[in-house]
């Protein structure tokens, strides 16, 4: 799913469970993804996950400005360690009583 399809989706009112993105895109970058989504409140209490292979204190400061809730390096972790990663993040907001901390890579 592009970023721009998945903009047109949540602004005709699609609410995920949570928004997965890399910060390198085609057209979109996934700091610009995001941003647009936080400046038009398309889903402000949904997780943002970014998964990228970028591992530039910048890049974490950037996402960190823009209130995503975690920023992996994917070549940290195998693909099924990955989707562990985000159903976590998942858990922790959905039940922070019970996972109060986000998981770490």
């Amino acid at each position: 799913l592009s970023a721009e399809v998945a903009l047109q989706k949540l602004r005709a009112g699609f609410v995920p469970d949570v928004i997965v993105s890399d910060l390198i895109m085609p057209y979109i970058d996934g700091f610009d993804f995001v941003r647009t989504i936080r400046e038009e409140s398309l889903v402000p209490n949904i997780p943002i996950v970014v998964l990228s292979n970028q591992d530039e204190f910048a890049d974490f400061e950037k996402t960190k400005q823009l209130n995503v809730t975690a920023h992996y390096i994917k070549i940290r972790s195998t693909p099924t360690e990955t989707v562990a990663l985000v159903e976590g993040v998942m858990n922790h907001v959905r039940h922070p009583d019970k996972y109060p901390s986000l998981p770490l890579q």
